[in-house]
């Protein structure tokens, strides 16, 4: 490939990278009667007392994704760049693929049509959890002692409630709210 076709390549990455990233307004709100308008009402009805529903909830795995896909332009970008700048292996390439797949599929997947506000809400808490065992994973490769992980994580968090007060115990942390069920805390943990 001459050095000109990878330059044609690269700024047509990067044109479309804009193009897309045009279509990623967080303050848009869904059309009235739409899917994600029906969800956001159905979240509205759903008691707290039966997990942790929300209109807030949903929108959040909204934003995850919007995050996701605000990842997948980025490294698109990072991918134009990588073309045009001199790298002679695959192995960059292959890097940022597999990323921008990764990204786009959690993105799909937090956007499935038809999982309801429920099931939206399920799967934000699946990529959490996955996010802290990753965590935890990598604080363990870099040899961190899981007691002083457990002090770092105890300092970032501060309770909103009282585990003796509340079936739920609203953790807020890193200006995001995320709630877990009291019960599924232990007690060694310090909740």
């Amino acid at each position: 490939m001459t050095p000109s076709e990878l330059d044609r390549y690269a700024a047509h990455l990067r044109s479309t990278m804009e193009i897309f990233a045009v279509v990623t307004d967080p303050q848009v709100t869904p059309r009235r009667g739409s899917p994600a308008d029906r969800e956001l009402a159905e979240a509205r009805t759903l008691s707290a007392s039966h997990g942790i529903w929300g209109e807030d909830r949903v929108r959040t795995a909204y934003q995850a994704a919007l995050m996701s896909y605000t990842a997948a332009l980025d490294e698109g970008l990072a991918m134009a760049a990588m073309i045009t700048g001199g790298v002679r292996t695959a192995i960059p390439a292959v890097v940022l693929s597999r990323s921008i797949a990764e990204v786009c599929g959690q993105a799909w997947w937090l956007l499935e049509p038809g999982v309801g506000a429920r099931g939206r809400v399920e799967r934000l808490q699946c990529l959490r959890l996955r996010s802290a065992i990753e965590g935890e994973r990598a604080a363990e490769a870099d040899g961190i002692d899981p007691a002083d992980w457990l002090r770092a994580r105890r300092r970032r968090f501060r309770f909103a409630g009282t585990r003796a007060s509340s079936a739920w115990t609203s953790l807020v942390g890193m200006g995001m709210r995320m709630s877990v069920a009291a019960s599924a805390c232990p007690a060694s943990a310090g909740w």
